[in-house]
């Protein structure tokens, strides 16, 4: 009874303000348990990133390494980016990111420039226009060199969308002679309820598309992935196993722990194993790589993400790393708010074979949990159209809780299912 309290209270909590996550610092730790690195950020009043400042530990002292120093504009999108190295003491310019938006927000372009020390000036270097479609999915991404004063054409990504709105491919393109030639693709496919089963990955060669490496992946009933597994396509034109991941979970959906294992002469053999630690709202406060090692798990140095709320963010090189994590709130937005039809409609309501999902605005990604009155969760799924049918005929008569989980709000509803 104190769990099904407990989920309840959680999930019809009404008015409690949205947060948004980030880290103030961060140290990581070598495989020793030295200290490595500290990375510290400060923000603005919003929670806007000002400054990401990299120290690097010798001999117990802090010595200034690296930082980002970004300006935004009155919308909180970011501006330009400045990148700086510390030599001697001082800081020197190494390289700037400059954005712009366009008024329909359908489009970007990031300028990148690097810093001559040569006659001290800045350099045009790449040029980045991303476009998107009017439900904020990108269609393309092209990059252009400035060469002899002018932007050449170098290389553009094109995305294309299945019925759902999932990504079903990513084709790549080169510029040669005056035109766009194909290099190589990612092709998806999904499970009814938007997990992606497989990813393949093909080059163009010889007017022919040719197989290069694969990953299928499983997930359990909440939509936690659980196995990762990569093969190559050999030369000899048959599929290979190169490794697989196993990832484990808490009650909360958090991971807790990835191991991976490779193909040894026929066999799937340890390789690494990493550990996270959570707050309550599905940050990693602490990270953990250890390699298999002589029939032991010992401390190694190796890839660690940094979670917020639950998603994978920064990717750090160390044994252990801690993060003291900080909440912005934002309140323009009201977290687990009941919903109306100003931002998100379901009907019909009550339902009987079937609901529709109808958000205003397309959302980037939704998360949809339907639970029971005893608070347990009956069925998740991911969300990506603006407009989804959902099917509940293999629900019983009663009322439910639907959680609709935006980037931008969760919103809450009781939607009955007569029979």
């Amino acid at each position: 009874m104190a769990v099904f309290f407990i989920l309840c209270d959680t999930l019809l909590a009404q008015e409690q303000p949205k947060m948004r996550y980030d880290y103030d610092i961060l140290i990581t730790y070598n495989s020793k348990n030295e200290t490595l690195e500290r990375i510290t950020h400060t923000f603005d009043s919003l929670g806007n990133r000002l400054t990401k400042l990299f120290e690097k530990c010798v001999s117990g002292e802090w010595f200034n390494n690296k930082r980002h120093t970004y300006t935004y504009d009155n919308n909180n999108n970011v501006l330009t980016e400045l990148f700086e190295e510390c030599s001697s003491g001082s800081w020197k310019y190494d390289w700037r990111s400059t954005y712009t938006y366009s008024v329909a927000s359908d489009t970007v372009i990031e300028i990148y420039e690097v810093f001559s020390s040569d006659d001290q000036s800045w350099k045009k270097d790449c040029r980045c226009s991303i476009i998107y479609d009017s439900l904020g999915r990108i269609l393309s991404e092209s990059r252009e060199h400035f060469v002899d004063g002018a932007w050449e054409y170098y290389t553009r990504s094109r995305y294309y969308y299945n019925d759902l709105g999932e990504i079903s491919e990513r084709l790549y393109e080169r510029y040669s002679f005056d035109q766009w030639l194909d290099s190589y693709r990612y092709l998806y496919t999904y499970d009814s309820v938007g997990n992606r089963l497989t990813e393949l990955r093909e080059v163009f060669s010889l007017d022919n598309w040719v197989y290069v490496w694969r990953y299928f992946y499983t997930y359990d009933d909440r939509g936690n992935k659980l196995t990762e597994f990569h093969d190559i396509y050999s030369l000899d034109g048959v599929w290979e196993n190169i490794y697989r991941d196993t990832c484990s979970y808490d009650d909360v959906n958090n991971m807790v722990s990835k191991m991976r294992r490779v193909m040894s002469s026929g066999e799937w053999k340890k390789s690494w194993l990493i550990h996270y630690n959570y707050d309550d709202y599905g940050n990693s406060v602490a990270g953990k790589h250890e390699l298999w090692f002589e029939n032991d798990w010992i401390a190694h140095e190796g890839g660690l993400y940094l979670f917020l709320n639950q998603k994978e963010t920064e990717y750090y090189y160390a044994h252990y790393y801690e993060a003291n994590i900080l909440s912005f709130i934002d309140n323009t937005s009201i977290e687990n708010i009941e919903l109306t039809d100003e931002y998100l409609n379901i009907y019909p309501n009550p339902a009987k074979d079937k609901i529709t999902l109808h958000f205003y605005t397309q959302p980037q990604e939704s998360y949809v949990y339907i639970y029971d009155l005893q608070g347990v969760l009956i069925k998740s799924f991911v969300v990506k159209n603006q407009k989804q049918d959902i099917i509940t005929s293999d629900l019983s008569a009663g009322i439910y809780v639907f959680k609709i989980k935006t980037t931008e709000n969760i919103w809450t509803k009781k939607i009955f299912i007569s029979k």
